[in-house]
């Protein structure tokens, strides 16, 4: 909202790798939470560079193998989702932080012309090597034609990315007008990010740069021209981030505790979607 009104809502431990303490504001005006003093962006690499960082990394340990089939039968989920609202025959598609690639598999053997944006060269390498994808680094989206993308995909990205406006303007720029934005982002407003405080994973400072809610999310989308037209819950997130979150408070059995608060979020935004812990955001140009 370009107000230079904000204050310290809370402060917030690296819980992945470094330990060091962040501290998140929130502006007195229009409510958005953000991360400030996040390393700058040629800085911010090391923060990634975990084992934990499930989604760049191959875990084979039990929650690692049960991560890979979730995230297996989510990725039909979303090529389901994003037919209903984007109808046509090999469509275009662009994934913004598109990890290792796993999304964009299944999108391209639903007959979508595929490529990929992501940070990190070694998880592009591996994408490339692991599944014959075509993986761009960040600014290769200056280089995509106007109006060239049928669809624009941000699964759990765009609260990493420095330069917010700038990408919003050049997804905006690369949309077709008939075209559709999709992300999913976590919820501040979620149950259990109410419940787990400074714990909560979907802080995940200072990976996580922007804290959205669906009343900022809103706001950021009408600024750059864009309206939302559906909002959705990732129905597993709930349990995924609280078995994150108890293992931030090194709880004894963090995932059997992480399961049953996981299951009381989801019955609880089944009808509500401010509680839940994910929202999946679709978009279009007014």
């Amino acid at each position: 909202c370009n107000s230079n009104e904000s204050y310290l809502f809370e402060y917030c431990p690296d819980m992945l790798s470094s330990s060091e303490v962040f501290t998140i504001f929130r502006c007195n005006d229009c409510g958005f939470i953000f991360t400030q003093d996040s390393p700058d962006e040629d800085l911010i690499d090391k923060y990634y560079k975990s084992q934990n960082y499930i989604s760049h990394h191959n875990s084979k340990n039990l929650f690692g193998r049960i991560y890979n089939m979730v995230r297996s039968w989510m990725g039909k989920k979303k090529i389901r989702l994003i037919k209903r609202h984007k109808k046509g025959k090999n469509l275009n598609l662009l994934d913004i932080g598109c990890g290792q690639g796993h999304f964009l598999k299944d999108a391209r053997k639903k007959k979508f012309e595929v490529t990929g944006i992501e940070k990190s060269e070694s998880t592009r390498n591996r994408a490339k090597e692991e599944f014959g994808l075509t993986i761009e680094a960040p600014a290769f989206i200056r280089e995509i034609k106007d109006k060239s993308m049928d669809v624009v995909t941000l699964w759990h990205s765009l609260e990493h990315i420095h330069d917010l406006h700038g990408t919003m303007k050049q997804i905006h720029r690369i949309l077709k007008d008939d075209g559709i934005v999709v992300l999913a982002l976590p919820n501040m407003n979620s149950l259990d990010a109410k419940h787990y405080g400074i714990y909560w994973a979907g802080y995940d400072a200072p990976r996580h740069l922007w804290h959205f809610n669906p009343k900022t999310l809103k706001a950021l989308a009408e600024k750059h021209h864009f309206e939302v037209i559906k909002t959705k819950r990732m129905p597993f997130d709930a349990f995924y981030i609280s078995i994150l979150s108890e293992k931030n408070k090194k709880s004894a059995s963090p995932s059997l505790k992480g399961m049953i608060f996981g299951l009381k979020s989801f019955f609880k935004s089944r009808k509500n979607i401010h509680l839940a812990s994910s929202v999946i955001y679709i978009l279009k140009k007014k």
